[in-house]
């Protein structure tokens, strides 16, 4: 059964250009047939536009960057692919495919399109290699106006996600999700799928002159036997690669369950000493700090003063104000002591 192709790469701006280029076929692309170029098509786009430009032009509309700078370590798009394996490319219906695709896109990478617009920017489709595939420029704006990738991606469940929607939403098409948790490279996929092929293939070899009935049929169990091996070989390897992944999913999973246990804790315990400080002082944390931002930026404001017998003046009135103030507070809470000691006395008689 045919597999749903989703492929996702996260894009800087300086790299929208070279992926331009490749996609509008701008420069020579090494597996693409030359003759058959003039099939692809522009489904979404603004013509010659380049992806540079189509997000630098998104950027500039959104209030959010107005007066900000984007990081320059930003994901500023995303570059899909989405493809449908050769094997079944001649069985579905290619327009339906495109359009279901394109519902698929706007409606999986748009948090707020009435708002901030489309984000997805640019659909290509690609007839002029092995099979039809679309390349999507998406730009990830979230909710609240912002370049924000780890909204639509953050680490490897929300691929996963992302793989499984897609798979459901081409499924009216024969199309299948691929293994899940599977960390097999292209060329080892290639040669399990080759081994796949070859073992639907293969027939039981043809008799040979003089060779008797017991001799052909234990030359061609072995045949068939050794079909079987290769085959299984092919089906272990990636059922080992799928375990290893989902046991190291199963160890991140647990891991960030401990730093979150553990910064819980860190959490309690600085309420806790913060706690305890007031009860020590007998005032909120957050006056204390009140009162210092306020000597703090008087301390500042002192400091300008260029004439030099104005700021030791100064100074040393804002000290003075400190020490009656400390000296208040000490005698506010020894007579408040003392009150209670003699309240707890009569109470006592």
């Amino acid at each position: 059964m045919a597999h749903a192709v989703f492929s996702l790469k996260k894009m800087s701006r300086g790299s929208l250009g070279a992926a331009y280029r490749h996609d509008a076929r701008e420069m020579e692309v090494k597996n693409a047939d030359g003759s058959k170029t003039i099939l692809n098509e522009e489904l979404m786009g603004c013509g010659s536009k380049s992806y540079t430009a189509l997000v630098d032009e998104r950027l500039k509309d959104l209030e959010h960057f107005r007066d900000r700078k984007i990081r320059s370590d930003a994901v500023h798009a995303f570059s899909i692919v989405l493809a449908v394996p050769k094997e079944a490319a001649d069985k579905i219906d290619l327009d339906k495919w495109k359009n279901k695709n394109i519902e698929w896109l706007e409606k999986t990478f748009n948090r707020e399109k009435n708002i901030y617009g489309n984000n997805v920017l640019s659909v290509r489709l690609h007839m002029d290699e092995s099979s039809p595939h679309l390349h999507a420029i998406v730009i990830p704006i979230d909710e609240k106006g912002h370049l924000n990738a780890y909204e639509y991606v953050h680490g490897p469940g929300s691929l996963r996600q992302l793989q499984t929607s897609y798979a459901e939403a081409m499924a009216e098409f024969g199309l299948t999700r691929g293994l899940e948790y599977s960390v097999a490279k292209h060329e080892e996929l290639k040669s399990f799928y080759a081994s796949l092929n070859e073992a639907a293939m293969t027939r039981a070899p043809e008799i040979s002159k003089g060779e008797s009935i017991e001799q052909y049929k234990i030359r061609a169990d072995k045949a068939m036997s050794d079909m079987a091996k290769k085959y299984f070989a092919e089906t272990k390897k990636l059922e080992r690669q799928r375990d290893v992944a989902i046991t190291k999913e199963k160890q991140n999973t647990i891991k960030a369950k401990m730093d979150l246990k553990e910064e819980k804790h860190a959490h309690r315990k600085l309420k806790e000493k913060i706690e305890d400080m007031e009860f020590e002082i007998d005032e909120p944390v957050e006056d204390i700090a009140k009162k210092i931002e306020s000597i703090n930026a008087i301390q500042k404001a002192i400091e300008t003063i260029e004439d030099p017998a104005q700021k030791e003046y100064a100074r040393d009135f804002l000290n003075d104000l400190i020490r009656r103030g400390r000296e208040e507070e000490k005698e506010k809470k020894r007579k408040e002591e003392q009150k209670k000691k003699n309240k707890d006395k009569k109470e006592e008689k």
